[in-house]
């Protein structure tokens, strides 16, 4: 039995998705502002699907922090909007990916929205979204 990996799933899934120049990482360090934009990965933990047998398909949460330093936040909004709508497409076209594939993504997902970085003086702007999804491992 396959057990889902749900940060390696992820951080596939969002680099499918991403623009070419964009860094997908589960971490940052403070190196991270010499790799913008940047999209920050992180999960919850997964739990089985209720109608189904145990770890044949998990539900979790996606976030994602896309950095992008600039003068404005207008590439950190590009990127996090092409990320949602790269994952809802891999969801509707039922794209494998890495480590496994989108089954549902609800409707309760918090499509892209700025977030008050606190970094704006230093020209550092995010983007904040999440997918909240049933995944099953490959």
């Amino acid at each position: 039995m396959k057990v889902l990996d749900p940060l390696a799933f992820a951080v596939a899934a969002c680099r499918a998705a991403a623009p070419d120049a964009v860094e997908v990482v589960a971490s940052a360090d403070v190196d991270a502002v010499a790799n913008m934009p940047l999209a920050v990965v992180q999960t919850t933990s997964p739990s089985s699907v209720r109608n189904g047998p145990i770890a044949a398909a998990a539900n979790l949460v996606i976030s994602v922090a896309v950095y992008d330093d600039g003068p404005d936040d207008a590439r950190a909004s590009e990127v996090s909007r092409s990320m949602f709508a790269g994952l809802v497409d891999a969801w509707r076209n039922h794209t494998p990916i890495a480590h496994g594939q989108f089954v549902h993504i609800g409707n309760d997902s918090q499509m892209p929205s700025r977030f008050p970085a606190r970094l704006e003086a230093d020209n550092v702007h995010r983007w904040d979204f999440t997918i909240r999804a049933v995944v099953r491992p490959l």
